[in-house]
């Protein structure tokens, strides 16, 4: 989540790296070595060989969490596709993703990332359902603190690049709210949308 959330390089894993120095995957019980979620910073970090590499591993030791799949075994390798630039590939795991059982991976939140991956592919509209679907969902865990504050501030953009004020308005305010007492390194993008909500409170009503 920090990795995740802050601004920072995103390739800068030494956070990551200092503790898998420290307690190596391969010097833990089989059951416990993190491979799968391994592939996911990676990932983000634009390392998609890395990132392949740790699901490759996972399979190997663990050949069940395959067949037949779960969920976070399907949205971690939509990950890796992102990753790799295989946009339309990932899209279609995230979404097998939100049909497969896994209870240690929230359905809802596989719709994060099918919202990311239909905005990158320049689809607004379907990123907005699937974004609508993640932020208005109950039970998020983990995924709530990593993903919620930056998807509503994206949803106040897609609408208010559509012209509905009333809703960008709306999904600024749920962002501001949530993160009015961040960190300091998080309160420029607060400041922002502050700055977007004044300038729209000022905007004539068409």
């Amino acid at each position: 989540i920090d990795y995740n959330v802050r601004p920072r390089p995103k390739r800068d894993l030494s956070a990551v790296e200092a503790v898998l120095r420290e307690f190596p995957p391969e010097s833990l019980p089989p059951s416990d070595r993190p491979y799968i979620g391994l592939a996911r910073p990676y990932a983000a970090a634009g390392q998609p060989a890395q990132a392949r590499r740790y699901l490759t591993v996972a399979r190997e030791s663990d050949g069940r969490l395959w067949n037949p799949p779960i969920r976070v075994v399907r949205a971690s390798e939509g990950d890796v596709l992102e990753a790799e630039g295989n946009f339309q590939g990932a899209l279609e795991s995230f979404q097998e993703a939100a049909r497969l059982p896994g209870a240690n991976f929230c359905r809802d939140c596989v719709y994060f990332d099918v919202g990311r991956l239909f905005d990158r592919m320049n689809q607004p509209d379907s990123a907005l359902a699937a974004y609508e679907r993640a932020v208005n969902a109950k039970g998020l865990g983990s995924n709530k603190g990593r993903e919620l504050a930056p998807t509503l501030r994206r949803l106040g953009e897609l609408y208010e690049a559509r012209g509905e004020r009333e809703r960008a308005k709306e999904y600024y305010s749920r962002f501001v709210a949530l993160w009015r007492d961040a960190d300091s390194d998080l309160q420029p993008a607060v400041q922002d949308v502050k700055a977007r909500l004044a300038q729209l409170a000022a905007e004539p009503k068409p």
